[in-house]
């Protein structure tokens, strides 16, 4: 009886992928796409320090104490890879200037390209490492949105605070206030009313970059 091999996760297939490309595989349109989308997310990062709420987040970690190789732009502040990618992050997206995706469920590539960056310069790598992580990082984001119909992206979309809030009580023991549960329950009865509106195509077209 012939043996069958596991199933291999989709994760394990996504990693070999990404640690198998290189710098040389990447063809010029892509590492200067690549440059152009961080000219712009600096660019909106500049603006977007200036912001109070990107102000009083990096008072809040300084209080905390910073410690690690990654920097926050602008104020120079040096912290750990996540913290920092989570400063630069708001930064770039605080005043909704960075790049938008219109052709499924609109959304922000660029949020994600601040991890890329403190994870580089908190191992010390290079430029051109920089460059194949950010590839390496849109290029899922876009193969995800090609096999994920603009109707559960929007889904998953609305559902993103009430998640928030959730880990918030469960892991920090943050209070849940009436506004939040009211507004959870809000969006939480604006996805039930999307997953029953009749009408809904049984296979929803895929869409191209």
């Amino acid at each position: 009886m012939a043996e069958h091999s596991p199933k291999r996760l989709l994760s394990h297939v996504i990693a070999e992928w990404a640690c198998a490309l290189k710098y040389e595989d990447l063809s010029p349109a892509a590492i200067e796409t690549a440059k152009l989308f961080w000219f712009d997310s600096i660019g909106c990062a500049l603006g977007g320090s200036q912001q109070d709420d990107a102000r009083i987040l990096l008072k809040h970690y300084r209080a905390m104490g910073g410690n690690g190789n990654a920097t926050a732009f602008v104020s120079g502040f040096k912290t750990n890879p996540v913290d920092a990618a989570f400063l630069n992050g708001h930064m770039i997206r605080a005043m909704d200037y960075n790049d938008i995706y219109w052709k499924a469920d609109p959304c922000h590539p660029s949020d994600l390209i601040a991890a890329p960056l403190a994870l580089c310069e908190s191992e010390r790598l290079s430029g051109r490492d920089l460059i194949l992580a950010t590839v390496i990082a849109y290029g899922l984001f876009y193969a995800g949105l090609r096999s994920t119909p603009g109707s559960v992206a929007m889904i998953l979309t609305l559902l993103e605070p009430v998640t928030a809030v959730v880990l918030a009580a469960v892991l920090l023991g943050e209070p849940l206030t009436v506004a939040s549960v009211l507004g959870g329950a809000l969006l939480l009865g604006a996805v039930l009313l999307l997953y029953l509106a009749p009408g809904r195509p049984a296979e929803p077209p895929r869409v191209s970059p």
